[in-house]
């Protein structure tokens, strides 16, 4: 498997994600890998995702340890993780809308929450029989993603487009800019309806949705094409630079004037 990121993105060493297409994978937005050559801490980014993860000890190429599971619920704030010197990632960031056929639960139950080991086991109990694989044998790093996306893909067969989908990509392309009112005239539905599809089927209200997406297209805007914090508030939709400044803050704990290394997640934006 290739690892990369989509555009001149820059990224933190050790990290890569491959997109995958909805028609490969109904499910999976993105396969991604993390090896923590030495001990380093990590900014992890609200993407309005919920993540399937794996950790265990590595050195790169092998799996030298036990496997353990973590799910990262929709979040609406930034949270920083330490990890340790050989420790590998491999993980596919769900589709919104897709969480709840895979992961077994609905997404707004592990808002702002991440999983771990037996919690993760407990609430998606067909995570077990994959862990419990893993346990057994040799394998390397990109043995356990193929097992992963596997074990996504199998649990979301049917395909990840549903009613909501539409309503979900009027967000992304629109960069979190357009009005609920909007979406709904758009799609001849209530705002009523279109708040409560779009909560059930992400985790996240849509004002909350189009807050992440909003600062996911400002960070493009700043890391890929270089624009300066005024014209970045004005092109991705800020009041003014302040109320940018605030949201960046808010959900990354970082200010769009000085900004640290990052791993951005590709979105559709």
């Amino acid at each position: 498997m290739v690892w990369k990121v989509s555009g001149s993105m820059p990224i933190p060493s050790g990290y890569g994600e491959t997109l995958r297409p909805a028609r490969e994978s109904p499910a999976a937005e993105a396969a991604w890998q993390f090896f923590a050559d030495h001990r380093f801490e990590h900014r992890v980014l609200p993407d309005g995702r919920c993540d399937i993860m794996l950790r265990f000890p590595s050195d790169g190429e092998e799996v030298l340890g036990p496997v353990a599971a973590l799910v990262s619920g929709p979040a609406t704030r930034f949270h920083a993780v330490s990890i340790e010197a050989g420790t590998c990632f491999v993980g596919i960031r769900l589709r919104p809308g897709t969480a709840k056929p895979v992961l077994g639960i609905s997404p707004g139950l592990i808002t702002n929450e991440v999983l771990k080991g037996e919690v993760a086991l407990m609430l998606v109990p067909a995570l077990g029989a994959l862990v419990q694989k893993l346990t057994r044998g040799s394998w390397t790093v990109g043995g356990v993603m193929q097992q992963l996306s596997s074990f996504v893909d199998d649990r979301c067969a049917d395909g990840g487009v549903n009613s909501t989908t539409p309503l979900i990509d009027a967000l992304h392309v629109s960069g979190g800019r357009l009005p609920i009112r909007d979406i709904a005239a758009l799609h001849t539905m209530s705002v009523r309806t279109v708040h409560r599809r779009i909560t059930e089927a992400t985790g996240l209200t849509p004002k909350e949705l189009a807050m992440v997406i909003q600062f996911h297209r400002a960070l493009r805007l700043r890391l890929r094409d270089g624009l300066g914090v005024a014209a970045t508030a004005l092109e991705a939709g800020y009041s003014d630079q302040a109320h940018m400044t605030r949201v960046f803050r808010r959900l990354g704990g970082v200010s769009p004037a000085r900004l640290p290394e990052l791993a951005l997640a590709g979105l559709p934006i």
